[in-house]
């Protein structure tokens, strides 16, 4: 049981650090396209950031529709096999 905790906890970690390094290349690779394209710092690093949370945030409600969706589907494969024991019993 704890190692199943403890690899949950790196993965967890893991995905963690890979979500802030994708954020902050987004926000930087949108702020130089806005300054490129001719937009003041302020408002290009702005618009950046505004563009890598939102992404951020769009992330967010796709891992929670699927953690959702996986979580509705394994609890129906539990009750499934606990009726069949029910059943054979």
């Amino acid at each position: 049981m704890k190692n199943t905790r403890w690899s949950s906890l790196m993965i967890l970690c893991a995905g963690f650090l890979l979500i802030v390094v994708d954020m902050t290349t987004l926000a930087g690779t949108r702020t130089l396209s806005l300054v490129h394209d001719g937009m003041d710092a302020a408002a290009a690093l702005a618009g950046g950031y505004h563009f890598a949370w939102l992404v951020g945030a769009g992330t967010v409600v796709v891992t929670l529709a699927l953690t959702i969706s996986l979580l509705r589907g394994r609890n129906s494969a539990q009750m499934d096999v606990e009726l069949t024991e029910d059943e054979a019993a």
